[in-house]
């Protein structure tokens, strides 16, 4: 575990303004950011929760702070029997989506959720833009990155 200093905090702030509206007071000089090494990736919190996590080069909101933060990611949802395999880590494969956001960019971030109750369920990187995504019928459309049980979302400080 380390605290990151005012320097990084800027710094990441500037990397997460896009998907974390109030990222400018979760990363103040002042406030209690740390960062803890996991074998996966990183994981950032404040004030002890997981906030941020860092996997394979990718900088996401870590699926807690979808209880207690503004993130504004275009949103994927899938059907109900796509959900247990996304929480147990599965990649989103085109016949589960049930609704494409029209912002969803080719290798970018989104999240996905629960179709009926817009739950977040994972957190990965788009293969695809949203009318490429939209025109197929088969394939693997999202690398997911973050799911519910895996390491990040079981982590405690």
């Amino acid at each position: 575990m380390r605290i990151l200093s005012g320097k990084e905090k800027k710094a990441l702030q500037e990397r997460v303004d896009y998907f974390l509206p109030d990222a400018s007071s979760i990363l103040s000089k002042k406030s209690d950011t740390k960062e803890y090494e996991l074998a996966e990736g990183k994981v950032l919190t404040f004030e002890d929760r997981p906030i941020l996590i860092e996997v394979k080069g990718h900088l996401l909101p870590a699926l807690h702070a979808f209880k207690h933060h503004k993130i504004t990611l275009p949103v994927v949802k899938v059907d109900q029997g796509a959900i247990r395999f996304v929480t147990n880590g599965a990649d989103i494969m085109r016949p589960g989506i049930t609704y494409i956001d029209p912002s969803v960019t080719e290798n970018s971030p989104v999240v996905i959720l629960e179709d009926t109750k817009d739950t977040p369920l994972a957190v990965g990187i788009s293969k695809y833009d949203a009318v490429d995504m939209k025109a197929m019928e088969t394939g693997k459309v999202i690398k997911v990155l973050h799911y519910l049980t895996d390491k990040f979302w079981t982590f405690s400080p």
